[in-house]
């Protein structure tokens, strides 16, 4: 299965066989974030029905026969990863990335632990908070929250997005659901027992940066320090006090402009880089895509010797099933 990510404001999804750059075919979910959920199900006329190679992560898109694998994610070996979309009466909905990336490993822990959960058909990031335009904004928002409502859900649960999350968590108002951050998820889960983590999965030196809008506008701040505790033997902070932590450099979409901010990116944050060496770890952990985006590009640009991971996807591969 390839996602291409927003071809004109929206994420197609391919078969696994095909190329993503063949788009004149009709892909099987075609979301359109300016449209109505109503508007953004799964396409009934999809010629692509059909059940593929039991040993690779699947995904089951409801109202047809399909089951498409995800040939570039293997999750844990011969790992079967079922995503329900659409849901009413799920217990908690998850809003993810437009890429596998931010979906398989979330399914991998949302069926290990057991959870009654929905695949959002929006992707998480509101592109109309980014470009500092509140009637969009509130139009992103509120297809959220609408389909939220729809599907009559306990809990929403926003990926690795800081953007994401602070919009959903501090502008959607009262509602009937609570907002949690996929970190404070997996958190709750090693509490009540509902997923066991492998510790020497994770046997170098890890340290973690913690993402503005969700730790300090958020205030994410001790459940990923209490998953980090069931991933590894060897956890180093980056600074004393959390709060106070260095930002990355690429935060508000400065990463998402590429090589035009590349320089001033780079030197604004070499304070970050040198902060990361002087831990001596070996894996970086973030839960935030323009944090992994940022530090992945300081990596390479001051050879920090890191590995740069999601703390959902370490989370994944450690999974004890």
């Amino acid at each position: 299965m390839y996602l291409v990510p927003f071809i004109e404001h929206r994420l197609l999804v391919y078969p696994a066989n095909l190329q993503p750059a063949v788009r004149e075919l009709e892909p099987i979910i075609q979301v359109n974030p300016l449209l109505p959920a109503s508007q953004c199900l799964p396409n009934p006329n999809s010629l692509w029905k059909a059940r593929f190679w039991k040993d690779d992560l699947h995904l089951h898109v409801p109202g047809t026969v399909a089951d498409f694998r995800f040939p570039q994610f293997t999750v844990t070996n011969k790992s079967i990863a079922n995503i329900p979309v659409d849901v009413e009466g799920a217990d908690l909905l998850y809003v993810a990335l437009a890429g596998a990336h931010s979906i398989i490993p979330a399914a991998a822990v949302f069926n290990a632990a057991g959870e009654n959960w929905t695949l959002s058909f929006f992707e998480a990031v509101n592109f109309g908070a980014f470009v500092g335009d509140p009637t969009k904004t509130k139009l992103i928002l509120n297809r959220i929250v609408d389909e939220a409502n729809r599907l009559k859900v306990k809990e929403v649960c926003i990926c690795e997005c800081g953007t994401a999350f602070r919009i959903m968590k501090q502008m959607s108002g009262s509602q009937p659901f609570e907002v949690s951050s996929i970190t404070d998820v997996h958190e709750r889960y090693i509490r009540e027992g509902r997923i066991k983590l492998d510790k020497s999965k994770w046997n170098l030196p890890v340290t973690y940066h913690d993402p503005c809008q969700i730790a300090r506008n958020g205030g994410v701040i001790d459940s990923p320090r209490y998953v980090l505790q069931h991933l590894t033997v060897d956890y180093r902070e980056l600074s004393k006090d959390p709060r106070y932590n260095w930002c990355c450099g690429g935060g508000g979409g400065l990463v998402a402009m590429g090589d035009d901010t590349h320089d001033f990116r780079m030197k604004s944050a070499k304070v970050k880089s040198d902060q990361v060496k002087e831990t001596g770890a070996k894996i970086l952990a973030t839960a935030c895509e323009n944090c992994h985006a940022q530090l992945s590009d300081l990596n390479k640009h001051y050879g920090m010797d890191v590995e740069v991971k999601f703390l959902s996807s370490m989370v994944a591969d450690a999974l004890v099933h």
